[in-house]
């Protein structure tokens, strides 16, 4: 009875999943799906970034998750993050959970509601095939836990997706760890993240150019402001999620891939004129900016 009981239940379940993927079409090859259906995927950070990626995973047919955040919800979160006022006060990756078996009831989902640390980072990463980075950095202890995610990752040559969203800009990174191994691609290191303060550690591994004329100019204003937080808007956020999920797709596929790009939502739509005042405005800006720093 045991064996006739299981056998329907995979039944159910290959029914369900073959009716959830049928509209990928051709955009996602068979052998493609295969994998993202086989791949386990650690979201490090369930936040405004890992968290928006979470959905777009589940509805592209990825069905194996290891979620890790040992933040709560907060309703300044409400304004970008995949949460409602039930939410508020509870863990970011058991909500992410509950979210992801309400799309997909077939999935397995591990959930570390301490974050990434010490204790379970090897676990966490030897167990996963593809990372989002959506650890967040606003304290030092963001950027530990960060460092310990990549510095893994390089050990067990694993591809991290590391998103940044600042303001309107999306900033997107892809570390193939499999051809290099060193953490971040040497950009910081083990010394920058106990040392620096966190403006100096993001002006290393962010490209200036890549951050928006207004996004500059806030910073600029506020470096020395230890309770600056940077703006964060939910269709910078979003648009992580789109990005992301693209991305796994490329990886799963074997495609060549850039190291980075970069999306500044407010820029998409001026006109050329407006485009380049801008780009001019903003060469100008950064060139003061690297001076000062």
């Amino acid at each position: 009875m045991k064996g006739i009981v299981e056998k329907q239940n995979q039944k159910n379940e290959l029914d369900f999943y073959t009716q959830l993927i049928e509209r990928n079409g051709t955009f996602v090859r068979e052998d493609v799906q295969g994998k993202l259906k086989s791949s386990c995927i650690l979201v490090a950070g369930c936040g405004s970034t890992g968290g928006a990626s979470v959905e777009p995973l589940v509805r592209m047919g990825a069905t194996r998750f290891i979620l890790a955040d040992n933040g709560a919800y907060e309703l300044n979160n409400l304004n970008r993050q995949s949460a409602f006022l039930t939410d508020l006060e509870r863990n970011k990756a058991e909500v992410m959970k509950e979210r992801i078996l309400s799309i997909n009831p077939y999935c397995e989902v591990r959930v570390y509601d301490e974050g990434i640390t010490e204790v379970n980072v090897s676990l966490c990463v030897q167990d996963a095939d593809i990372i989002i980075d959506g650890v967040d950095v606003t304290e030092r202890a963001g950027w530990q836990a960060k460092w310990l995610l990549h510095e893994y990752a390089a050990i067990y040559k694993r591809s991290v997706i590391t998103g940044w969203d600042i303001g309107p800009t999306q900033y997107v990174q892809y570390f193939n760890y499999q051809n290099r191994s060193d953490p971040f691609y040497s950009k910081i290191n083990k010394k920058d993240i106990s040392e620096l303060g966190i403006f100096k550690i993001l002006y290393k591994i962010l490209p200036l150019q890549a951050i928006s004329l207004e996004m500059l100019e806030d910073l600029e204003r506020n470096w020395k402001n230890e309770e600056y937080h940077v703006p964060q808007i939910v269709y910078t956020s979003m648009l992580f999620g789109a990005i992301s999920s693209r991305l796994v797709i490329d990886i799963l596929a074997g495609k060549k891939l850039t190291e980075h790009a970069a999306i500044d939502l407010q820029y998409l739509f001026l006109s050329n004129g407006n485009k380049m005042k801008l780009s001019l405005k903003k060469y100008k800006k950064v060139l003061s900016l690297v001076k000062e720093l």
